[in-house]
């Protein structure tokens, strides 16, 4: 048997076997309003050797679950950064982002660089809210069922809300199951952010964006109530 052939039937790998091989530590996307200082050790796994990088951040401390994440590329070069007055920032970065049953969402978020997002394993579904006048919610689903409109890719523009979580189906579903199908709960995807992530262009959503964005509009109400449990 080839190691394609070994590759193309593992099947689906358990949360905890992926923590472990990939090196995921726990992901920030919950956020209060302090700030720490945190220096983070992240592996680069797309690197020929393990090499490690000490990468010395500002992160919002959590509130709520978070999923896992590694480093895996920040590209030498630095462009300046149009959405963000011209700093420099990386050409390009990508993390491995994991979301598992036992950290199944995320919080709203804004990114001022663009973001690809490419499925490994799993399901997750993305609200995206695009301000405007009115704002526009739309909802996809990560996926391999092409046919039922699940896609494999997903790219943000800048200056989108967006936050994820597992499917409520798959979740329903995993409950009722075995440790192990809860552990095979997950949805792995690779982030590639261009021009290259940085804190400075990050933004969590606070009670105060969300009514900016609905106050006043048909359904605005009730867009606040769904979605305010996401927020910082």
């Amino acid at each position: 048997m080839t190691a394609m052939s070994v590759i193309e039937y593992e099947g689906v790998k358990t949360s905890t076997a992926l923590i472990k091989e990939l090196g995921l530590e726990e992901h920030i996307e919950g956020g209060m309003r302090r700030t720490t200082t945190a220096a983070l050790l992240l592996r680069a796994a797309f690197a020929s050797s393990l090499r490690e990088r000490n990468l010395t951040i500002d992160v919002g401390l959590c509130l709520g679950s978070p999923g896992y994440f590694v480093l895996t590329d920040s590209q030498d070069q630095h462009i300046p950064l149009p959405f963000a007055d011209e700093k420099r920032r990386p050409l390009a970065t990508s993390i491995y982002y994991l979301l598992a049953y036992d950290r199944p969402e995320g919080k709203f978020h804004m990114n001022k660089s663009v973001t690809y997002h490419v499925l490994h394993q799993g399901r997750t579904e993305y609200t995206l809210i695009q301000p405007g006048n009115p704002p526009t919610v739309q909802k996809e689903v990560m996926g391999t069922n092409l046919v039922s409109g699940e896609s494999r890719l997903l790219i943000v523009g800048t200056g989108i809300w967006k936050r994820s979580q597992l499917l409520e189906d798959d979740m329903v579903r995993a409950k009722r199951g075995t440790e192990e199908e809860r552990d095979q709960t997950n949805c792995l995807i690779t982030e590639v952010v261009v021009p290259g992530f940085d804190w400075e262009d990050h933004k969590f959503m606070r009670k105060e964006d969300l009514e900016v964005l609905f106050r006043g509009e048909v359904g605005g109400e009730e867009m606040i109530g769904e979605f305010e449990k996401w927020v910082g």
